[in-house]
């Protein structure tokens, strides 16, 4: 049976090669270095050389998706709210934040166009995924199989025991939900989001050989990740981007 290819999540170089026309990390507490100690949220702020301009926006895990095709002066502010962010620009960078959601990063190989999604598990019932492939399917015309999608890091299913305000909207609106959610009492189960996240794509129609997931556990590693619910607030966020060349 064909299953989702596994990666695990490194620190992220200074200098992210590009491939295939596209710049895409994950990263942890400490990288990328130059975008941790520069981007801010709700402008557009320049890092050169490497990334001309870099978005990222007040993120309210819902399921906007915010298009930015037109081109946006530095340090321009951004009043947008949104969890997913699309572009056809070269040279932009979008950005989103993570203490233990999930970051997803959409690349459109043919019509090239590329997203950002952060995918908690609020806005993953809430559709976020369907959201932003219905976004580029209708403003581009892409198809599920020119899509490659990258899962990174966040909390596991080992650490995300939860209750019934996160388990019943899943069984309510997803058939699929018990390959996502085990439980453990009768009242508690874990949920395994990036798998939600995969079963969400296939249904969707992109074959899981387009797919990569990071097998890293944000509570789980303290040296790598900031988390949310190991640390009881929010100490600090991962950058996760992707990006055009010309």
């Amino acid at each position: 049976m064909e299953t989702v290819k596994d990666v695990d999540a490194l620190s992220v170089p200074e200098h992210i090669p590009a491939e295939g026309g596209f710049v895409h990390f994950f990263g942890t507490r400490q990288s990328p270095a130059v975008l941790v100690k520069t981007v801010h949220v709700g402008q557009v702020t320049p890092v050169p050389p490497d990334f001309p301009s870099v978005i990222s926006v007040k993120q309210v895990h819902g399921k906007s998706v915010l298009v930015f095709d037109d081109p946006l002066a530095s340090h321009a502010t951004l009043t947008q709210e949104g969890d997913a962010l699309v572009t056809s620009q070269p040279h932009v960078l979008l950005v989103v934040r993570t203490a233990d959601c999930v970051p997803v990063l959409f690349a459109d190989l043919q019509n090239r166009v590329v997203a950002a999604v952060h995918a908690g598990w609020r806005g993953a019932v809430a559709g976020i995924v369907g959201e932003t492939l219905a976004t580029l399917t209708q403003r581009y015309g892409t198809h599920a199989e020119h899509l490659r999608v990258a899962i990174g890091p966040s909390i596991g299913p080992c650490c995300f025991e939860v209750d019934g305000p996160v388990i019943d909207p899943i069984k309510a609106h997803y058939p699929y939900w018990a390959k996502v959610i085990s439980p453990v009492s009768s009242t508690h189960a874990t949920v395994d989001l990036k798998e939600f996240i995969v079963q969400q794509l296939q249904h969707q129609g992109i074959a899981l050989a387009a797919i990569s997931k990071s097998a890293a556990c944000t509570q789980c590693d303290a040296s790598r990740f900031f988390s949310y619910r190991r640390e009881g607030r929010v100490n600090g966020t991962m950058l996760s981007g992707i990006m055009l060349k010309p």
